[in-house]
């Protein structure tokens, strides 16, 4: 069950275990209420603390807590203090996401930059807002190079506290990997239940209605027939994100061999009985080492 923050108590915790849920994932995003405000996030601080210390209070066993990289305005020490107060509410398992820009939310970025809403920072401090980033466009570059210096040492953070990086985001204590997730990396059918939620079976995928309000009006789900090509694709593409890797012969057909060579000499790819992964250390560019690996399925 994924929820926010400012839904979640005692009350409903104790509904959700007695209707057999068993892992939630919270969507705290940062613990910071600017940057949470320049995601657009109308989450109290005491909303969060009150989530947390109902969860706590519960002993609920299995739960993930979601933070974002990368948000405008951020700076390492804002990171620094997002992964400390993660820490401290002791989740089994964090999930480390890159912002992602959509062509919208750079559009939205920009409008905020220009209005001054996106919070710019003292002179000196090294962020994710840099010179230039006055536009969408600028703010997306200035974040990427706050990543590609500072990501690593959040993946540092997360490991020396006894987390393993079992996939590029996620994070788990040992034994508390997410199951549900595996599953979709490794290439097996799902099920989601909700507003949004996307579910692959028997090779058809399913995606529900994107509001609440829709959803349950039984408006019709979008229906997506996925060819066996596809699939391969998507569980080569999504396998090679985890730390486990995938199957050579399983995905054949999908991949470049002279790059797999090259890569392979090179030291990004380890390739042994019959599967390859990606060394750790090329985690953080692995959408650039899986681009050059695999051959998209061609376009009907």
């Amino acid at each position: 069950m994924e929820a926010n923050p400012g839904n979640l108590d005692a009350s409903l915790l104790g509904g959700l275990a007695e209707a057999g849920v068993t892992r939630l994932s919270i969507g705290i995003q940062s613990f910071s209420a600017r940057s949470r405000a320049t995601l657009g996030r109308a989450v109290a601080q005491t909303e969060i603390a009150e989530c947390l210390g109902a969860i706590r209070e519960a002993r609920w066993r299995e739960w993930n807590l979601d933070l974002v990289f990368g948000i405008p305005g951020q700076t390492w020490p804002d990171v620094a203090a997002d992964l400390a107060a993660a820490l401290a509410a002791a989740p089994p398992h964090i999930s480390l996401y890159d912002l992602t820009y959509s062509e919208r939310y750079s559009r939205l970025l920009s409008s905020r930059a220009a209005s001054g809403a996106v919070a710019s920072v003292e002179s000196g401090a090294e962020s994710s807002v840099g010179k230039g980033a006055g536009t969408g466009g600028g703010i997306r570059v200035a974040a990427e190079a706050f990543a590609e210096k500072w990501y690593a040492e959040a993946v540092r953070t997360l490991v020396d506290a006894g987390y393993d990086r079992y996939e590029v985001s996620n994070f788990a204590l040992p034994g508390y990997e997410c199951r549900h997730n595996k599953a979709y990396w490794l290439g097996e059918d799902y099920v989601g239940l909700g507003a949004s939620a996307v579910s692959t079976v028997a090779g058809i995928r399913r995606t529900n209605p994107s509001t609440v309000a829709g959803y349950l009006a039984g408006e019709a789900p979008g229906l997506e027939e996925i060819d066996v090509r596809t699939r391969i694709f998507e569980k080569a593409m999504l396998g090679l994100r985890t730390s486990h890797g995938i199957e050579e012969a399983e995905v054949v057909g999908m991949l470049d061999t002279k790059a797999l060579d090259r890569l392979c000499e090179q030291g990004c790819v380890e390739r042994r009985y019959g599967r390859i992964r990606l060394n750790p250390g090329f985690m953080d560019v692995s959408n650039n080492i899986i681009a050059a690996l695999l051959e998209p399925p061609e376009a009907p």
